[in-house]
């Protein structure tokens, strides 16, 4: 039997639990209700503290932007500074001491004692420099400037460069390069006076006292400096004075060979080291397309049917008839009447021509009407090319000759159809009728066989040019052989080198490997014979007649460098006067009586600046 399950118990009910915590939540409501305002406050305090990051992050953006303007400014200033330094130095290149050609340093940016530039964009570059003489070095000062990113009312960012830059002058301007030990590879003739305003050097070797002379009575040579392998001499009482001492030593009898460096005052130095080909490594010009090409004719024949004048014509006539209308003769045709050749000027394709008359070098003469045949010659080729060199000429007129290879040459001032070059059986006297007066633009002309010659009564400007002469490649014998240099004319001359870019300062340079007569014919007998038509012939380059420019004579015509280091190549003076000129060649006469190479040092070609670091 069981027992009765007892009454479940009950867990204990606190009536009083459930108002307790209902009374707590009704406080936390009331609360809450009572602080609505709070939240409100965190909410704009938190807006207020994005505000301030945002505000602080483009404060700080602004402000990086800000500074990266101004860097940026700071590196415009720095390349306007450069740009001034860029154009100091881009005068020195030209004027090098020349103290006239710069303006002082600038004080400030804008300073109107100064040059000042401006550039694209508004930049400006204010520069100039000062020149000390006893080091010949200049100091240049260039102070950018370019507008303020923060604003137009403040300064504006400069920045400041500084550089010295040195003018080398030229350890010898006056040299003989010829180290065969000729005889006479520097002479003086005629009791001629030679005056050399800076340091000569004669490379030859010979011991016999004969590297250099002066030859006639009262000759001498002048210098600051005269450095010899060899020896030397003097003849009948002719002088050397070295430094402004004259060297007691006269007469055939110079001193011993000394010791180098401690020579008898007012004398050559002698025993001197082989002195090298001071432009060795300088590149010679390259050739190019013909400069100068012509029509090449061929044999002269008869048209079909033939054609005959229908009315006479004297030797002066410029308009003839032909006989019949047809064939027809065009314009730019040449046509030969007997041994008379006659361009076609106008009128071609009727039977009314006007001509030129004795073209080619042909005569004009008076030609009978039916009897004479009018004949064609016909244009073949063309030449003045590498395939077939002939001389640019130029007998007559007005010219203006562009830079180039010719093929041939250039030859001006002899009778049309006459040739200058010795090569070709021509010559160049001062006694020709012919006269042209030629302008040569700026730049480099080759002459690429057949030579550059000057004569009759011509003239000659060519203010900014380099004249290379060698031969032509293709063809290298005739016209295409290389040729003189001579300048023989009662007209004016002006020679001057380009004052920019790779060739600067050199006025004429002969190929390094090739002499006009060869090396066959040594430095003495090519100038031995003085003035007299051999001796002008043998010439590399002659300077055999010009006229006078003013007080510095024929010689002052010419300026710049001269460079011929070929074997046994030979420079002729044979006008005298003062020039601004280097002479650098194989082999020097000088027979003109009295000729001074007072040589600036700044123009030498192949002298560099020295331009020290850049600081500032």
């Amino acid at each position: 039997m069981g027992f009765p399950e007892p009454p479940r118990a009950e867990p204990p009910h606190d009536r009083r639990l459930i108002p307790r915590r209902a009374a707590r939540f009704e406080l936390a409501r009331e609360r809450l209700s009572g602080e609505g305002g709070f939240a409100l406050v965190i909410a704009i305090g938190m807006m207020l503290v994005l505000s301030i990051a945002l505000t602080s992050v483009i404060g700080y953006s602004k402000a990086s932007s800000n500074n990266a303007n101004f860097s940026k400014s700071g590196q415009n200033a720095y390349a306007l500074a450069e740009a001034g330094l860029n154009n100091a130095l881009s005068i020195l290149a030209i004027k090098r001491a020349d103290t006239t050609a710069m303006a002082p340093q600038p004080d400030n940016a804008g300073d109107t004692n100064s040059t000042v530039t401006t550039y694209q964009g508004g930049g400006t570059a204010t520069w100039g420099g000062s020149f000390d003489e006893p080091t010949k070095t200049w100091t240049i000062k260039s102070i950018g400037s370019t507008p303020n990113p923060t604003g137009p009312s403040a300064n504006d960012v400069t920045r400041t460069l500084w550089t010295t830059v040195q003018i080398p002058p030229p350890p010898y301007s006056f040299v003989s390069l010829n180290t065969l030990c000729d005889k006479h590879t520097l002479t003086v003739r005629s009791s001629g006076q030679l005056t050399i305003t800076n340091a000569t050097y004669v490379d030859s070797c010979d011991m016999g006292h004969d590297a250099f002379d002066v030859f006639g009575t009262g000759g001498n040579i002048t210098a600051p400096s005269i450095q010899v392998v060899g020896g030397w001499e003097t003849h009948t009482g002719n002088t050397v004075t070295v430094g402004g001492t004259t060297c007691p030593l006269l007469n055939a009898n110079p001193p011993a060979l000394g010791t180098p460096g401690t020579p008898t005052v007012g004398c050559p130095t002698m025993g001197q080291p082989v002195l090298g080909d001071p432009f060795a490594n300088v590149k010679a010009p390259s050739l190019g397309n013909p400069a100068c090409p012509t029509p090449a004719y061929g044999a002269a024949a008869s048209y079909s049917p033939k054609l005959f004048l229908k009315n006479s014509i004297t030797a002066t006539q410029t308009t003839l008839v032909v006989k019949t209308a047809t064939p027809t003769i065009d314009d730019g045709e040449l046509i030969l009447l007997g041994t008379e050749k006659l361009y076609v000027v106008s009128g071609g394709g009727t039977v009314n021509l006007t001509v030129q008359r004795g073209a080619l070098g042909s005569l004009a003469a008076s030609h009978v009407k039916d009897t004479v045949e009018i004949k064609k010659i016909p244009v073949t080729g063309t030449k003045g090319t590498a395939a077939l060199p002939a001389s640019c000429s130029v007998p007559s007129g007005t010219v203006t000759l562009d830079p180039g290879t010719y093929y041939g040459g250039i030859c001006i001032g002899v009778a049309t159809g006459a040739e200058c070059g010795n090569k070709v059986g021509g010559s160049c006297p001062t006694t020709s009728t012919a006269t042209a007066n030629v302008t040569l633009g700026t730049g480099t002309y080759t002459m690429a066989g057949g030579g550059f010659f000057v004569c009759g009564s011509s003239t000659l400007s060519a203010p900014k040019v380099l004249i290379y002469n060698t031969q032509d490649p293709t063809v290298s014998t005739g016209a295409g052989a290389i040729d003189q240099i001579l300048l023989n004319t009662t007209g004016s001359v002006s020679l001057h080198p380009q004052t920019r870019g790779t060739y600067a300062g050199l006025t004429i340079f002969q190929d390094r490997t090739l002499g006009v007569i060869g090396s066959g014919t040594s430095c003495d007998t090519k100038g031995k014979d003085g003035k007299t038509a051999t001796a002008l012939q043998q010439a590399d380059i002659g300077l055999g007649s010009m006229a006078s420019t003013g007080a510095n004579g024929p010689l002052g015509s010419l300026s710049g460098t001269i460079y011929s280091p070929s074997s046994r190549s030979i420079y002729s003076d044979f006008v005298g006067g003062t020039a601004n000129l280097a002479v650098m060649t194989s082999c020097i006469l000088i027979d003109g009586g009295n000729s001074t190479y007072d040589f600036h040092p700044e123009g030498l070609f192949g002298v560099e600046l020295t331009v020290d670091h850049v600081w500032g």
